[in-house]
């Protein structure tokens, strides 16, 4: 039997979002934050795209990220690392193991 490892690569949750520019981050604080409840209300889990700076290339070869960016879903990411790990080792035979990679749904209630 052979264990294939999931795909990290997903579509963006949203689009309209770039977590990784320096334009978000020079914005006022208020206009961030509307954008964190934005997410935290239609998107608490999204996918990014990594950020794409000349000065900065990250040499993990991953084609992105994921936000959580309700407080108690990153309690229990936190505190549940075990299951929410992105170290494509832990995937070996625990092909429906709930990891930040295959969640589609809430993480909590």
């Amino acid at each position: 039997m052979t264990t294939s490892l999931p795909s990290t690569e997903h579509p963006l949750t949203a689009p309209h979002i770039d977590l990784t520019s320096v334009e978000f981050w020079s914005k006022p604080f208020v206009e961030r934050d509307k954008t964190f409840a934005w997410l935290r209300e239609n998107a608490p889990l999204s996918w990014h795209k990594p950020m794409d700076r000349p000065h900065f290339k990250p040499d993990h070869g991953e084609p992105g990220f994921w936000a959580i960016v309700k407080s108690a879903d990153i309690s229990f990411v936190s505190q549940n690392h075990e299951l929410f790990s992105s170290d494509p080792h832990k995937w070996r035979g625990w092909g429906s193991r709930r990891t930040i990679q295959n969640c589609t749904a809430p993480l909590t209630s």
